[in-house]
């Protein structure tokens, strides 16, 4: 998940026009960006995940930036909305993928496997918080059409793109709620 994300910012910013929006992006992104972070220091993928996306370190992180917006914006509210919009992220991941929220939870519902979906969820996401953005008493230059089109032209190349990769090369475009492997007259390999 994407623009999805950066559709919670802009309707963050909608509702609360005093924060900035270009905090509340890097908000709803950072455990994505701590992520990098972390694989930066050469920490393996599990533990990068684990580290910046499953409870009770994703809810640190949230913590953290909510203390730091708490310092730039000198509100309190500021502080809350940072950390509902951080912590939006993991729930909306594990929606997406099968990221699990905490150690030993059910894994997420993986809406991933259905590209066309996962582009539907985002899509809407993206066009709700861009619209309460640019219906707000002090829209931004992001609440344009073309920044709305530039997302869901770059979100749908993504999804095009991650078709061709592994392990997603077992996705479909024809139906997304029928197994690929049906569609193609394949058996479908051993999972156990």
């Amino acid at each position: 998940m994407i623009i999805g994300h950066l559709g919670i910012a802009f309707g963050a910013r909608a509702r609360w026009p005093r924060l900035s929006v270009y905090w509340l992006m890097v908000a709803t992104m950072a455990p994505d960006l701590f992520r990098g972070v972390l694989a930066a220091t050469g920490m393996s993928n599990g533990f990068t995940n684990r580290y910046s996306h499953v409870l009770p370190f994703s809810l640190l992180l949230a913590l953290a930036l909510g203390l730091v917006a708490l310092v730039l914006f000198r509100d309190p509210l500021a502080a809350v909305v940072t950390v509902i919009v951080v912590l939006s992220h993991i729930v909306l991941d594990a929606v997406s993928g099968q990221k699990a929220i905490w150690d030993g939870s059910p894994p997420g519902l993986n809406v991933q496997r259905y590209v066309q979906v996962e582009l539907m969820i985002e899509g809407a996401l993206a066009w709700w918080g861009w619209r309460l953005m640019r219906r707000s008493p002090s829209p931004t230059w992001l609440s344009r059409r073309s920044v709305l089109a530039a997302l869901l032209v770059f979100e749908t190349a993504f999804q095009a793109w991650t078709l061709e990769q592994r392990p997603y090369a077992t996705r479909c475009w024809v139906w997304p709620l029928e197994s690929c492997w049906k569609w193609r007259g394949e058996r479908p390999p051993d999972i156990g």
